[in-house]
């Protein structure tokens, strides 16, 4: 579908005309053309000082992001595959994996370590074609199982790894959860005064 979309905008801004004034998009030039196939390299602008123009807990929040999309790279790049594998086969012991057993009924809260979504997801997908792969898993609640236990195992794993330092220090880091900067608890400390206000409450 994607592919399809572009197509049909592509023919669109090619063919679109206004009557009497001829064509719409009368720049549409050879090199736009080369862009949209990929032959030729965009040429791409930077401003040095728009960080600096931004709040600094957008700042600290893009910056948390970035941090996390290096454990993101790691594990969809297959770093921490034969790790995972080895948990869900039983080769090695996940003290997640044994929480997981010992509260079949009610659910224990997993930190995510990660918050954007879509991060999220992403590992998430590559977690379930690991799990899927692998024939001998008894596990029937998938879902609980990869968040539960693979997803922890993964980022740990990954920050182990990306970071330099032990799996215990890794642990202790997923454990504690991400560094929240003091603009974004100012910032949303404000936020809740100002809903607060609004709404009348004291």
């Amino acid at each position: 579908m994607p592919a399809i979309r572009e197509w049909w905008c592509l023919r669109l801004i090619e063919r679109f005309e206004t009557e009497g004034h001829g064509k719409r998009f009368a720049h549409w030039t050879e090199e736009a053309r080369c862009l949209t196939e990929g032959t030729l390299r965009p040429l791409y602008r930077s401003f040095p000082g728009l960080t600096h123009d931004l709040p600094q807990h957008v700042v600290a929040s893009r910056n948390r992001k970035l941090s996390n999309q290096a454990l993101v790279d790691f594990i969809v790049a297959r770093g921490t595959d034969n790790h995972i594998q080895s948990i869900i086969s039983g080769q090695k012991k996940s003290q997640w994996l044994d929480t997981f057993s010992k509260c079949s009924i009610k659910k224990v809260p997993v930190p995510l370590f990660i918050e954007d979504q879509e991060q999220i997801d992403i590992i998430y997908t590559h977690l379930t074609s690991i799990l899927n792969s692998t024939p001998t898993h008894t596990h029937s609640d998938q879902i609980r199982f990869i968040m539960d236990v693979l997803f922890p195992e993964s980022i740990i794993c990954a920050l182990a790894v990306v970071e330099h330092v032990s799996i215990m220090e890794a642990e202790e880091k997923f454990l504690r959860g991400p560094v929240i900067d003091a603009s974004e608890r100012e910032h949303f400390d404000s936020r809740i005064k100002k809903q607060l206000k609004k709404s009348g409450k004291p």
